[in-house]
């Protein structure tokens, strides 16, 4: 992978790290996600469409969009999490049927598994996130962006990478 591109992910790590603390903390929290309409709509989509660049997450940039609208952090979650269900579904479907006559019966079988577990395991992710999201913060997700974006930036520096 291209240097220039790991100094782009580290740093877009902490800028976005640090926009989603401070949306976490001034964001009003208010709104909850039936007060959404086509302007709140669109401005998640901008936050979503923010991942093309390298280090931002499809689900971060949108939930920081929905703190700084003023939406509670559970209905940020929880629209960032189904505007992404398009998103996944064209991608898995597109890759799936990209790949079908590539893939002998037995892979075949093993990555139909293997897209059900994923689908459980992440269904069950999101519910707890949802969960503690009611009396928690995202303060632990600010943390790691800032401290994996950093640990890569050291890296960089000393030539470890």
């Amino acid at each position: 992978q291209d240097v220039r591109q790991l100094w782009v992910i580290a740093i877009t790590l902490i800028v976005f790290g640090i926009l989603l603390g401070v949306a976490d903390l001034v964001g009003k929290k208010e709104k909850n996600i039936s007060e959404l309409n086509v302007k709140s709509g669109l401005a998640f989509g901008f936050g979503q469409a923010l991942a093309l660049i390298p280090g931002v997450s499809r689900s971060g940039g949108s939930i920081t969009v929905g703190l700084m609208l003023g939406f509670t952090r559970e209905a940020a979650a929880r629209y960032s999490f189904l505007l992404a269900i398009p998103a996944v579904l064209a991608a898995g479907t597109y890759q799936f049927v990209k790949s079908f006559g590539d893939l002998p019966p037995d892979l075949l079988l093993a990555t139909m598994f293997a897209t059900l577990i994923s689908f459980v395991t992440g269904l069950a992710v999101i519910a707890w996130l949802l969960k503690y999201l009611i009396r928690g913060t995202y303060l632990p997700f600010v943390i790691w962006r800032i401290l994996v974006g950093s640990f890569l930036i050291v890296l960089l520096t000393t030539g470890s990478i």
